[in-house]
C-alpha cells in the first residue's frame, strides 16, 4: 500500500500486485475496489498544496509563538552545560527558518500561488523539528526526567496528529463508485414502480 500510493508506473504495478493479493485470500471484487478508491484519494491527498499550506501556517505559527518564550528563556539561562548549548544551536535554526516559512506562506497566500513546494516544505520541517529539539534540550537542561518526558509525549502526540490528518486528507478525496445495475435490472426495476398491485389493479379490470 505504501507503494501503491505513488503515481506512475510504480504505483500501478504495486496496486495490481495488491489487488492480486487481496484476490489471493478472498476478497470480493466490491473489496478490491474500495481499496482502489482509497489508494486513489491518497494519490489526491498527496497533491494537494491547499492542505498542506493550511497545515503548515498552523504549524509553524504555532513553533513562532514558541521560539519568542524560548528566546526569553535562554537569553536568561545562557549556555552553562551541552543541554542548553544544544537548545541555543537549534534555536538560532529554528527561528530564521520559521521567519522565513511564515513569510513565504503569506506571501503565497496574498498572490494566490497554490503551489507548496519541496524547498517550502524543507524550511518549515527544519522550523518544526529545530524548536522541539530546543524545547526538549531546555526541558532536559532545568530536570532530565522532565526533558525525558516531554520528548516522548510529544512524539507520540506528533504520531497521533499526523494519522488523523491523513486520515481527514484522504477522506476529502475519497469517493466510492456504486456498482453499475444490468440492464434486466433496470428493466426490473422500473416495472415494479409502475405495475398496478391490490386494489388498482382490481380497478383497472372493472373499468
Amino acid at each position: 500500500m505504501w507503494r501503491a500510493r505513488l503515481e506512475g508506473s510504480q504505483g500501478e504495478h504495486a496496486e495490481e500486485t495488491l489487488s492480486d493479493a487481496l484476490r489471493s485470500f478472498g476478497v470480493t471484487e466490491e473489496g478490491i475496489g474500495f481499496f482502489g478508491a482509497f489508494l486513489n484519494a491518497w494519490r489526491k491527498a498527496l497533491r494537494d498544496d491547499e492542505a498542506f499550506h493550511t497545515v503548515d501556517r498552523y504549524l509553524v505559527g504555532a513553533m513562532g509563538v514558541f521560539d519568542l518564550i524560548l528566546f526569553q528563556m535562554l537569553v536568561s539561562v545562557g549556555h552553562p552545560d551541552w543541554a542548553s548549548s544544544l537548545s541555543m544551536v537549534a534555536f538560532i535554526v529554528s527561528l530564521p527558518c520559521t521567519v522565513g516559512s511564515l513569510f513565504v506562506s503569506f506571501l503565497k497566500k496574498e498572490y494566490k500561488i497554490t503551489v507548496y513546494g519541496r524547498g517550502h516544505g524543507t524550511v518549515s520541517l527544519l522550523s518544526v523539528i529545530s524548536t522541539f529539539v530546543s524545547s526538549t534540550a531546555l526541558i532536559y537542561h532545568i530536570w532530565p526526567v522532565a526533558g525525558l518526558l516531554f520528548f516522548f509525549i510529544a512524539i507520540i502526540v506528533a504520531i497521533l496528529c499526523s494519522f488523523y490528518a491523513t486520515l481527514v486528507f484522504i477522506g476529502k478525496h475519497f469517493e466510492t463508485t456504486k456498482p453499475v445495475e444490468s440492464a434486466d435490472e433496470q428493466v426490473a426495476q422500473v416495472s415494479a414502480e409502475i405495475k398496478p398491485t391490490g386494489p388498482k389493479r382490481a380497478q383497472d379490470k372493472e373499468a
